[in-house]
């Protein structure tokens, strides 16, 4: 994707700033920036856990606060690209809403291209959450569907209706990318690394000494979520 001289891009997370999504969300926005770029991050709720992003150089905004003021960029400019952060259904339903408010702030003049991003198997969280396969979800009720489900979640049927309309899939590990309709541009996207703060350094003694470890031990760190969807990963991570 070639972006023009200047472009208004809102990035849609399903979580607040602490998420891990955050960490490579974060620096796309703030690079994005230095680049010349207007980046909105819109969360759920919890906005003022934007303390925990290191130098912030986008806006931050709630779904609620982006959807009552869509033309929030500093060109006073609705947004020209939306990238959205994996399809699960409070991501869908700000991004449609967004898109809603955006074209009748504009007079219909202006509507955002969409992309989504994909950093799970959304399929297998909805199996593993639910018990169930997801054929057996695609033929439950709306109201058992809505008892058993939340907005985190990715819904069986209306999250690949979601995907079906973008005009473009973002994924984090080649495999996700057959998840993408038939015919949709895909693009593999590797996490940022800031390298000022990820570098090789030596072992500090102080650490190894409190942990009791050995001169010839080594550990291994796990620094993901600790989830629903991976506990029998983890549980065997920690018996090793």
């Amino acid at each position: 994707l070639i972006l023009p001289q200047r472009v208004n891009i809102l990035f849609v997370n399903y979580g607040d700033f602490t998420t891990n999504s955050l960490n490579h969300i974060g620096g796309f926005a703030n690079t994005l920036c230095a680049a010349g770029h207007a980046c909105v991050v819109a969360v759920p709720h919890r906005k003022e856990t934007l303390q925990h992003i290191a130098n912030p150089l986008f806006i931050a905004a709630t779904y609620g606060e982006a959807q009552a003021r869509p033309n929030l960029f500093p060109d006073g400019r609705t947004a020209d690209l939306i990238h959205a952060w994996t399809p699960r259904e409070c991501v869908r339903q700000f991004t449609l809403a967004y898109q809603r408010a955006a074209l009748a702030a504009s007079g219909g003049a202006r509507s955002a291209r969409v992309l989504i991003h994909l950093e799970d198997n959304e399929h297998w969280l909805l199996e593993s959450f639910t018990g169930r396969t997801l054929a057996q979800l695609r033929e439950t009720g709306a109201a058992e569907l809505e008892s058993r489900l939340n907005d985190s979640l990715p819904h069986p049927v209306r999250s690949d209706g979601f995907l079906s309309i973008a005009d473009g899939i973002t994924h984090i590990i080649d495999r996700l990318a057959e998840f993408a309709p038939a015919g949709t541009p895909t693009h593999l996207l590797f996490p940022g690394v800031d390298f000022t703060q990820y570098y090789p350094q030596p072992a500090d003694p102080a650490c190894r000494a409190e942990l009791g470890l050995g001169d010839d031990e080594k550990v291994i760190v796990f620094t993901g979520s600790n989830t629903f969807a991976n506990e029998p990963e983890m549980r065997d991570l920690y018996l090793a």
